[in-house]
Protein backbone atom coordinates (compact mmCIF):
# COMPACT_ATOMS: atom_id res chain seq x y z
CA UNK A 1 0.00 0.00 0.00
CA UNK A 2 1.47 3.57 -0.68
CA UNK A 3 2.26 6.05 1.75
CA UNK A 4 -0.41 9.02 2.51
CA UNK A 5 1.12 12.12 0.16
CA UNK A 6 0.64 14.16 3.54
CA UNK A 7 2.24 11.55 5.55
CA UNK A 8 5.34 11.78 3.43
CA UNK A 9 5.56 15.51 3.83
CA UNK A 10 5.37 15.25 7.35
CA UNK A 11 8.41 12.37 7.55
CA UNK A 12 10.40 15.08 5.41
CA UNK A 13 9.56 17.68 8.05
CA UNK A 14 10.56 15.57 10.60
CA UNK A 15 13.61 14.42 8.95
CA UNK A 16 14.70 17.93 8.04
CA UNK A 17 13.63 19.09 11.85
CA UNK A 18 16.49 16.63 13.57
CA UNK A 19 18.87 17.80 10.74
CA UNK A 20 18.47 21.28 11.49
CA UNK A 21 18.86 20.59 15.43
CA UNK A 22 22.13 18.67 14.30
CA UNK A 23 23.79 21.13 12.49
CA UNK A 24 22.62 24.12 14.94
CA UNK A 25 24.60 21.86 17.67
CA UNK A 26 27.32 21.42 15.41
CA UNK A 27 27.69 25.31 14.61
CA UNK A 28 28.05 25.74 18.29
CA UNK A 29 30.80 23.35 18.60
CA UNK A 30 33.04 23.58 15.57
CA UNK A 31 34.70 27.24 15.52
CA UNK A 32 35.90 28.25 12.27
CA UNK A 33 33.45 25.81 10.54
CA UNK A 34 30.28 26.92 12.14
CA UNK A 35 29.17 29.40 9.58
CA UNK A 36 29.09 26.26 7.53
CA UNK A 37 26.69 24.09 9.38
CA UNK A 38 24.79 27.19 10.17
CA UNK A 39 24.35 27.91 6.62
CA UNK A 40 23.07 24.05 6.66
CA UNK A 41 20.92 24.88 9.46
CA UNK A 42 18.91 27.44 7.41
CA UNK A 43 18.73 25.46 4.41
CA UNK A 44 17.03 22.42 6.28
CA UNK A 45 14.94 24.59 7.98
CA UNK A 46 13.68 25.88 5.15
CA UNK A 47 13.21 22.44 3.81
CA UNK A 48 11.07 21.65 7.06
CA UNK A 49 8.56 24.04 6.58
CA UNK A 50 8.70 23.07 3.24
CA UNK A 51 7.94 19.45 3.96
CA UNK A 52 5.49 21.05 6.64
CA UNK A 53 3.25 23.34 4.22
CA UNK A 54 3.04 20.44 1.59
CA UNK A 55 1.36 18.03 3.62
CA UNK A 56 -1.05 21.06 5.07
CA UNK A 57 -1.48 21.61 1.87
CA UNK A 58 -2.62 17.66 1.07
CA UNK A 59 -4.92 17.75 4.00
CA UNK A 60 -6.25 21.18 2.33
CA UNK A 61 -4.94 23.82 4.17
CA UNK A 62 -3.29 26.65 3.09
CA UNK A 63 -0.08 27.10 5.28
CA UNK A 64 0.46 30.60 4.43
CA UNK A 65 -2.77 31.80 5.11
CA UNK A 66 -3.03 30.04 8.36
CA UNK A 67 0.32 32.07 9.32
CA UNK A 68 -1.67 35.44 9.48
CA UNK A 69 -4.31 34.39 11.65
CA UNK A 70 -4.33 34.29 15.50
CA UNK A 71 -3.28 30.44 15.69
CA UNK A 72 -0.83 31.38 18.88
CA UNK A 73 1.32 27.54 18.89
CA UNK A 74 1.29 27.98 14.71
CA UNK A 75 3.00 31.84 15.31
CA UNK A 76 5.20 31.07 18.02
CA UNK A 77 6.43 27.65 15.95
CA UNK A 78 7.87 30.11 13.46
CA UNK A 79 8.89 33.22 16.15
CA UNK A 80 10.79 31.40 18.09
CA UNK A 81 12.25 29.30 14.91
CA UNK A 82 13.51 32.73 13.30
CA UNK A 83 14.30 34.24 16.15
CA UNK A 84 16.54 31.49 17.57
CA UNK A 85 17.92 31.52 13.69
CA UNK A 86 18.99 34.99 13.86
CA UNK A 87 20.22 34.64 17.43
CA UNK A 88 22.64 32.18 17.10
CA UNK A 89 23.42 33.98 13.24
CA UNK A 90 24.55 37.03 15.67
CA UNK A 91 25.99 35.17 17.76
CA UNK A 92 28.73 33.42 14.74
CA UNK A 93 28.48 36.83 13.59
CA UNK A 94 27.38 36.26 10.35
CA UNK A 95 24.49 38.89 9.78
CA UNK A 96 24.59 38.65 6.29
CA UNK A 97 23.59 35.08 6.26
CA UNK A 98 20.80 35.89 7.90
CA UNK A 99 19.69 38.50 6.34
CA UNK A 100 19.76 36.82 3.13
CA UNK A 101 17.98 33.87 4.47
CA UNK A 102 14.97 36.40 6.20
CA UNK A 103 14.73 38.02 2.42
CA UNK A 104 14.18 34.32 0.50
CA UNK A 105 11.95 33.54 3.63
CA UNK A 106 9.90 36.67 2.53
CA UNK A 107 10.08 35.93 -1.10
CA UNK A 108 8.34 32.03 -0.30
CA UNK A 109 5.95 33.72 1.93
CA UNK A 110 4.75 36.49 -1.19
CA UNK A 111 4.67 34.04 -3.83
CA UNK A 112 3.42 30.74 -1.98
CA UNK A 113 0.53 33.20 -0.23
CA UNK A 114 -0.15 34.85 -4.06
CA UNK A 115 -0.32 31.39 -5.41
CA UNK A 116 -3.07 30.20 -3.21
CA UNK A 117 -5.23 33.21 -2.36
CA UNK A 118 -4.94 35.21 -5.95
CA UNK A 119 -4.23 32.43 -8.21
CA UNK A 120 -6.06 29.66 -6.82
CA UNK A 121 -3.55 27.27 -7.54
Amino acid sequence: MAPDLAQVGLAWALLSGMLVTLCFYLSSKNGKEGISWYRWALAFLIAGWSGMEWALWQDGYDMFALMLKPIMPLNLFFAIFIGFAIWRGEELKARKTWQVWMAILAAIFVVGYLTNTVLKW
